[in-house]
């Protein structure tokens, strides 16, 4: 029987970094320059998680959804600003780090794998992890790009896996929207829930999450529980 590293694959926006007021900054900038109404950070929470394309569309309230092609100029409109602006207010949340320490320490005997799997495009994630999260060596890290379809697509979870080495059965999504655990079940993987994100914990737990963190301290503890657990993975 082939065995097969832990992994664990961290969502990045809501779940490692808050993040939320830089998005909505380029979020109401764009729309400011459109005439169009601004959203507030609570409103902004309701339209993060799934990737610019989605983000947008809501927070136009679905305005454009008929015209994609005006859709896909705001979008590159929002992208541009942010990349601009960069991500001067974002941050890891209080204990993502010391929960990082802790895996990276676990990390070290080659028996487990972190990595993060967001809806940011591609190019943005690496200099949002380069800059806020640097300190800490990721085995992967999969954003949207042409290759990789944004979650709940479970492609790049599963390159993840064969990247480092894992098995459905020893990997757990972990992070703080409906998405992120759909996505996780997708790949057959184990599945915890953020409390501290963008998302109400209850949305996580209707979406069937194995678990739900109420601060980052318990994740080790809970990823080592559900890996305990059995799964329909293979």
């Amino acid at each position: 029987m082939t065995a097969h590293r832990s992994l664990i694959v961290f969502d990045l926006d809501g779940t490692l970094i808050d993040s939320l007021a830089d998005i909505a900054g380029a979020m109401n900038e764009m729309l400011r320059a459109r005439g169009l109404a601004e959203r507030s950070l609570e409103e902004m929470r309701s339209c993060v998680g799934e990737g610019a394309w989605v983000a947008v569309d809501r927070a136009t309230s679905g305005r454009f959804s008929g015209d994609h092609k005006q859709l896909d100029a705001l979008v590159g409109e929002y992208l541009k600003i942010y990349r601009r602006r960069g991500s001067p207010s974002s941050a890891p949340y209080a204990g993502i780090t010391d929960a990082l320490a802790e895996f990276s320490r676990q990390r070290r005997d080659g028996s487990l794998a972190i990595a993060i799997l967001t809806n940011k495009p591609h190019e943005i994630a690496l200099d949002a992890v380069a800059k806020h999260l640097g300190k800490f060596t990721f085995d992967g890290l999969e954003g949207v790009r042409p290759c990789t379809p944004r979650k709940p697509d479970a492609t790049g979870l599963l390159r993840l896996m064969k990247k480092c080495g894992a098995a459905p059965g020893t990997t757990v999504m972990v992070g703080d929207t409906r998405v992120d655990i759909e996505t996780g079940k997708a790949a057959g993987a184990g599945t915890i829930g953020c409390a501290w994100g963008f998302r109400p914990a209850e949305e996580m737990r209707s979406a069937g999450a194995d678990e739900i963190a109420q601060t980052p301290s318990e994740l080790p503890s809970l990823c080592r529980s559900v890996l305990l657990k059995p799964t329909t993975g293979t």
